[in-house]
């Protein structure tokens, strides 16, 4: 005879329960990993000119290592946290902008934080930046002076990895370093980073399993914010740390990292776009339990990208165009300020035709001179 092996309903429904609860603690108390790239200050150095001096860097090679990080790493986030670009006062500068935020869109950063840099390039670039399309721009203390609302829509940003990580993400810009108003005269008022943060944290600490501040902003500054309670990692994207140069034979270095309280402090020197930071956290819970931190030199072994590469074709279109246009408006100045001194290049140059007329010399034949070809 069969025995019959089943459970009262409440005692099978208690069972389930605690088979479930059991199984959450033990999926809580596994590690997980984080991977955080990191750029800044690249100062529009879009890309590297191969030579001894500067034989790193670029977005072509960025693109490479990304898409290589990306595809052997889980939990990967991708983050600049400004100065991208350079002085707004050439023409060129504001093409190498435009080649920066399309590279970016292409690489597909999940945040920028814009430095000062970015808002002195005045509304267009604001405009170009609020329309990044996957691109979250976060900026937290930085408000529009007229009508009191933030320049940006993001004060903070919720990005959720592959493993259901849920990283928060804060832009915060120290107001000493917004001495210089916008090239346009757009009227900015930055607020003081670390009340902005004091503010922001109750709420993001209810959405977050780890909070990102992303500090522009001298050193001093930003271990201030790290020791605001809440915080779990701090990127200081404004350092004239100089950065850790690799062996010839190497292009990866270790990088410094510093713990205030239980916050992880990393003081980036990823400037001219010569490298890309990489922070590795391995998460108990909501806690940093281990890390890792390197910088990836961006040299040879990166080929460029395919992508980035028809960016930089349209670029140096573009600034052929713009040699040639401010090569005429040259020649234009200069004739106009000739003839306000009394001298019509035009006039001359038609006597000076003139008093050499005569039989033309025929040219002597030499391996410079051209031939005529055969039809």
């Amino acid at each position: 005879m069969l025995l019959s092996h089943t459970f009262p309903r409440g005692l099978a429904l208690g069972l389930a329960a605690a088979a479930a609860f059991l199984f959450g603690i033990a999926q809580a108390s596994e590690p997980r990993t984080l991977t955080i790239l990191y750029t800044s200050e690249v100062r529009s150095q879009i890309r590297s000119c191969n030579c001894t001096k500067f034989r790193y860097g670029g977005y072509g090679r960025e693109a490479t290592l990304v898409s290589k990080v990306r595809n052997e790493t889980k939990n990967v986030i991708l983050v600049d946290g400004g100065d991208f670009v350079g002085d707004p006062g050439s023409e060129q500068e504001k093409l190498k902008a435009d080649v920066a935020t399309k590279s970016m869109n292409v690489i597909k950063y999940t945040a920028i934080v814009p430095g000062e840099n970015e808002l002195r390039f005045g509304q267009r670039l604001l405009d170009e930046l609020k329309a990044f399309e996957g691109v979250q721009v976060v900026l937290a203390n930085v408000y529009d002076a007229k009508t009191g609302k933030p320049v940006f829509a993001n004060r903070y940003w919720i990005h959720k990895t592959s493993d259901g990580i849920r990283v928060a993400i804060i832009g915060l810009l120290d107001p000493v370093l917004m001495s210089e108003p916008p090239a346009d005269q757009a009227a900015v008022r930055t607020a003081d980073p670390v009340e902005a943060l004091k503010e922001l944290l109750p709420q993001v600490r209810k959405e977050a399993d780890l909070v990102l501040v992303i500090a522009h902003a001298e050193p001093v500054k930003a271990k201030e914010l790290a020791q605001t309670a809440g915080v779990d990692v701090v990127l200081c994207t404004h350092s004239a740390r100089k950065p850790a140069m690799p062996p010839r034979d190497r292009n990866t270095v270790d990088a410094t990292t510093e713990n205030i309280g239980s916050c992880v402090v990393v003081e980036s020197s990823t400037s001219q776009g010569w490298s890309i930071g990489r922070l590795d956290l391995e998460l108990n819970g909501a806690s940093v339990k281990s890390l890792a931190s390197r910088l990836y030199y961006l040299d040879r072994e990166y080929e460029e990208s395919p992508e980035i590469l028809k960016i930089y074709d349209e670029y140096d279109g573009r600034v052929r165009e713009l040699a040639s246009r401010e090569k005429e408006e040259l020649k234009a100045r200069v004739k106009e300020v000739l003839k306000q001194r009394g001298y019509d290049p035009s006039k001359h140059n038609k006597e000076d035709a003139g008093a050499k007329s005569g039989p033309a010399e025929q040219p002597a034949q030499d391996s410079a001179s051209p031939k005529p070809t055969a039809e």
